[in-house]
């Protein structure tokens, strides 16, 4: 029974430092392409044509054109 004990404890153990893993990389990762991010004109006629863009708002100054997908 001792066996079982300790070896849910080191499951436990593992498996609390991948979810702590997990979430700090998946932080990461929120923050690389922010919503509002600059986009190439040919990127954005792609990401388009793949039905990628819900929707865009484009503003009147220059390289000002957000990404909010």
């Amino acid at each position: 029974m001792n066996n079982n004990n300790q070896w849910f404890s080191k499951v436990a153990v593992w498996l609390v430092i991948a979810l702590i893993l997990f979430t700090v990389f998946k932080q990461f990762e929120n923050r690389a392409s922010p919503a509002g991010s600059q986009v190439l004109y040919s990127q954005f006629i792609s990401d388009v044509q793949s039905g990628k863009v819900k929707r865009w708002r484009f503003n009147a100054a220059p390289a000002n054109h957000q990404r909010l997908w």
